[in-house]
């Protein structure tokens, strides 16, 4: 069995020693184009965030291995093919272990409220004191709300599935966003929601407001947020910029408006060993249950 990896530096060295030890193995930093013109030549392919994987360019794949939650990466024929997806989506037990990119959103927001600021001879900000706003109540979201409770912030919630919010908590969206000082967003980029924070939503958003995210850029319509920053109207800290941003990221009158990283919430020393052992452990065990 053939195994690729085009970004190796993205995983614990663990797991690329124990599957070299077992497979034939191509662990080399590749581009885009050079993945989608070999990935023919493999079995399988593990992979975090850093490149696509299409599905016109891996009739032969047999196993994907991704220890990630989203698989917005992941063509979706794939879904609907023969080809095993092995990740994190749905582990639910498991990821309550994992605490990096909850940590990771309190940081950006920490970060924000030191650097941005309104006028230019103020001080920086704390979280105590601060209205924020949690858009999805799922595993971060949970996680989130008691640290930024506990350091003297009113935290209130919005989800589609309002039962599982705290009924003291819940807010309708509008009030949620006409309340808040601070709105991070915890919800996976899906058909679904796909920009749907789009222009009646970012038209609401409060001058000088702070926007936390570490879902996906793609959650919104990028372009009119962008418009909504350049007109001195919101701060925008974020470790998953989109398309958009990513082209126009250069624009002089946003750059004081914006903190970003690059997809990196999530790769710590200890989220990174404990998300690849359980991915390697999975597809190990797939393989046994497989060859019997």
């Amino acid at each position: 069995m053939r195994i690729i990896c085009p970004k190796p530096n993205d995983f614990s060295k663990e797991i690329l020693i124990n599957l070299e030890k077992k497979f034939e193995c191509n662990f080399k930093n590749i581009s885009q184009t050079q993945l989608d013109k070999t990935l023919k030549n493999y079995d399988v392919i593990l992979t975090r965030f850093n490149h696509k994987i299409n599905f016109n360019s891996a009739k032969n794949l047999k196993y994907i291995l991704s220890p990630t939650t989203g698989i917005d990466h992941i063509d979706k024929k794939f879904l609907k093919s023969k080809t095993k997806l092995i990740s994190l989506k749905g582990e639910i037990q498991f990821l309550k272990k994992i605490n990096a990119s909850t940590e990771f959103s309190i940081y950006l927001m920490l970060k924000a409220l030191r650097e941005f600021k309104v006028f230019k001879n103020e001080f920086s900000q704390e979280i105590n004191g601060k209205q924020i706003g949690i858009i999805g109540y799922g595993r971060i979201g949970k996680k989130i709300k008691p640290i930024l409770e506990k350091m003297g912030a009113a935290v209130n919630i919005h989800d589609i599935k309002k039962n599982i919010v705290p009924k003291s908590r819940y807010k309708p969206l509008k009030d949620l966003i006409k309340s808040s000082d601070i709105l991070t967003f915890h919800i996976p980029l899906n058909s679904r929601n796909e920009g749907i924070f789009g222009k009646n939503i970012i038209d609401q958003f409060k001058k000088n407001m702070i926007i936390i995210n570490t879902s996906r850029g793609e959650i919104f319509n990028e372009q009119e947020l962008f418009k909504k920053m350049k007109k001195d109207e919101v701060f925008y800290a974020t470790d998953v910029l989109g398309k958009y941003f990513l082209r126009n990221i250069k624009n002089k009158k946003i750059k004081k408006k914006i903190i970003f990283t690059n997809h990196v919430a999530g790769l710590t020393n200890e989220s990174v060993k404990l998300t690849d052992n359980f991915i390697l452990k999975n597809f190990l065990s797939k393989i046994k249950i497989t060859n019997n």
